[in-house]
């Protein structure tokens, strides 16, 4: 928010329409079960009071950034499973996040890295109406606008950000 990653985060945090969830379910099976419920809080909740729902995970235990992967990929196919494809979007982000392809040290991975193992629940619904407002046109364009803009900061504002993201 602070950067503007995303900027259709701002909104919802600013009125307080983002519920932020701490997991401390210590397997993933329990961690599966915790994710259930909030997908169910976040579709019982009026959209004024909760748009969209941020969870934060244990690191203990989903450390290995692979074991991630793995657990939102099953997220993912639970989420089509059950229906909800065309009602929630599930994006990830770990400490450890890199994008396939990339160098190892490639600005470009701390677009979806975060101190913890986390999971953003977003409406569709929710979405639609930013990416509108947005402009559709040039909501394609975020990721590279990111990417370009990480790189371009000098080494000691990107320290920051690094500084954010790894925990000491």
């Amino acid at each position: 928010i602070r950067h503007d990653l995303c900027p259709f985060a701002a909104l919802p945090f600013k009125v307080g329409r983002v519920g932020i969830y701490a997991c401390f379910e210590s397997s993933l099976i329990e961690t599966s079960y915790f994710i259930r419920d909030e997908i169910n809080r976040l579709f019982e909740s009026d959209t004024e009071e909760l748009e969209t729902s941020l969870l934060v995970l244990s690191p203990n235990t989903i450390s290995q950034f692979e074991m991630f992967l793995d657990f939102v990929d099953e997220l993912n196919d639970g989420v089509e499973d059950s229906g909800l494809s065309d009602e929630l979007q599930v994006v990830a982000f770990h400490p450890e996040f890199e994008f396939e392809g990339e160098l190892k040290n490639a600005r470009s991975h701390y677009t979806n890295r975060s101190p913890y193992p986390m999971i953003h629940l977003i409406r569709q619904e929710s979405m639609a109406k930013a990416i509108l407002a947005y402009g559709e046109d040039k909501t394609e364009d975020i990721p590279h606008r990111n990417i370009d803009f990480l790189e371009s900061m000098d080494e000691q504002t990107f320290a920051q950000i690094r500084g954010y993201v790894e925990l000491k």
